[in-house]
């Protein structure tokens, strides 16, 4: 706005702001740290996470859980190389000592061999649900700042408030998953042998 403009350029060392109480003074001073801060950091590699959770919220153990369940998933989805393994045992058997490939059989569909990887994330997408109900209960503690977020001029600044950090992790494993399975595609167009593929 043009307070905050005028302010900004003033370079006043104090500056008093008189106006009623739940007229948004705070939400405004801490919107403003926080584009200051996002100013200091804008030279360096670090990421800002106070813009994706709500304002004055302590993110740092939620972000690190999503993290940490994340890491979580990725590593119990590597489970697909047992079920690989398997799926090319059952395209051989052995004669006289030698391992030869059985005529006529086909191996798995990838489909089925991945089809249980989204469960390992399921902890993962139960604590970012869970999250976005904390976000909403943090704007209903003892300031009340529920009431003046409803009253702001955007209609969706509450709800993406409460989701935003949510959503980020939601696309982290988006993301991570989907590499995991081209990884795990081209895993099995390795090994699997071309006459055997469904």
């Amino acid at each position: 706005t043009a307070f905050i403009k005028e302010w900004w350029e003033s370079g006043d060392e104090v500056t008093l702001i008189t106006r009623p109480r739940r007229f948004g003074k705070t939400l405004t001073m801490s919107s403003e740290g926080q584009n200051i801060a996002d100013n200091e950091r804008a030279g360096g590699m670090e990421m800002n996470w106070e813009k994706y959770f709500p304002p004055g919220y302590a993110y740092e153990m939620e972000r690190n859980g999503a993290g940490l369940l994340l890491g979580l998933g990725a590593v119990l989805s590597l489970s697909f190389f047992g079920r690989l393994h398997s799926a090319v045992d059952n395209l051989y058997e052995y004669r006289n000592r030698s391992r030869v490939l059985r005529e006529g059989v086909l191996a798995a569909p990838f489909g089925r061999l991945v089809a249980e990887q989204w469960s390992f994330y399921l902890p993962l997408f139960l604590f970012l649900a869970a999250t976005v109900i904390f976000h909403y209960i943090y704007y209903r503690q003892s300031t009340k700042s529920i009431y003046l977020m409803k009253r702001l001029p955007g209609r969706w600044v509450l709800l993406k408030s409460c989701v935003q950090g949510p959503l980020l992790g939601l696309l982290a494993a988006a993301a991570l998953a989907g590499l995991l399975n081209l990884l795990y595609y081209g895993s099995y167009l390795l090994v699997i042998p071309r006459e055997c593929l469904p």
